[in-house]
C-alpha cells in the first residue's frame, strides 16, 4: 500500500506503507493480512486506518500514524518528462529494444502480433526513431518466411548501420538484417 498526496496541481511521489499490507500480531505471532482498509485524517496531522484481517485471525485492527509535512513528498522538479505515446495497437507487443546513436537519436524496435491473431508471437518487427524531440511514424520493417518475428535485438556497427537479429521461426531459427 502506498500513500500519495495532492497539492492542488500534482500528485506526490508514492510513499510505501508496508504495515498497511501485513504485520505480525504480537499476541499470537500470526501474520495479519490487513485488508478492507478505511482511512480518516484527524486534526490535519493524524491518519487513522481501520481494517480487517483477511487471514486466520479474522480480527479488526486500527493503526494510527502522524503524517509529517507532505511537502517533502513532492520532488523539487519533475524527475520524468511527460509521457509520449509512440504507437497504439490492438495486438500484443511482446518485446521491445532501444538503441541510442551518438546521443542524438533513439532507435526503437519491437515485435508486434498480427491483428487477426493477437495472442500469437509477433509477426513483424516494427521500427520508430526519436530525433529532435519527435517520434517517427512506426513502420513494419522486418518479417520472417515462417511468419514469426519476435525478440529483436539491435546493435550499431562501425559504419553507423543498424544490425538487427530476431527469433524468426517456431523451430528456433534466428534471422539477421
Amino acid at each position: 500500500v502506498y500513500l500519495v498526496a495532492w497539492d492542488g496541481s500534482r500528485w506526490s511521489d508514492p510513499q510505501l506503507q508496508e504495515t498497511l499490507t501485513t504485520f505480525v500480531d504480537q499476541e499470537t505471532q500470526n501474520f495479519v493480512e490487513f485488508n478492507c482498509l478505511k482511512a480518516q485524517m484527524v486534526g490535519g496531522k493524524d491518519l487513522y486506518v481501520l481494517g480487517c484481517d483477511a487471514g486466520a485471525g479474522q480480527d479488526i485492527w486500527m493503526l494510527k500514524r502522524e503524517v509529517p509535512d507532505v511537502s517533502i513528498w513532492f520532488p523539487e522538479k519533475a524527475v520524468w518528462s511527460p509521457l509520449v505515446k509512440v504507437t497504439t495497437s490492438e495486438s500484443r507487443l511482446p518485446s521491445l529494444t532501444l538503441l541510442s546513436e551518438n546521443g542524438s537519436r533513439i532507435h526503437a524496435f519491437w515485435s508486434q502480433a498480427n491483428d487477426a491473431n493477437p495472442a500469437r508471437p509477433g509477426s513483424s518487427i516494427y521500427y520508430a526513431r526519436w530525433e529532435t524531440g519527435i517520434w517517427s511514424q512506426p513502420e513494419a520493417v522486418l518479417s520472417s518466411p515462417q511468419g514469426k518475428a519476435d525478440q529483436p535485438a539491435v546493435a550499431l556497427d562501425e559504419q553507423d548501420r543498424l544490425l538487427v537479429v530476431w527469433s524468426g521461426g517456431f523451430g528456433g531459427e534466428i534471422y539477421f538484417s
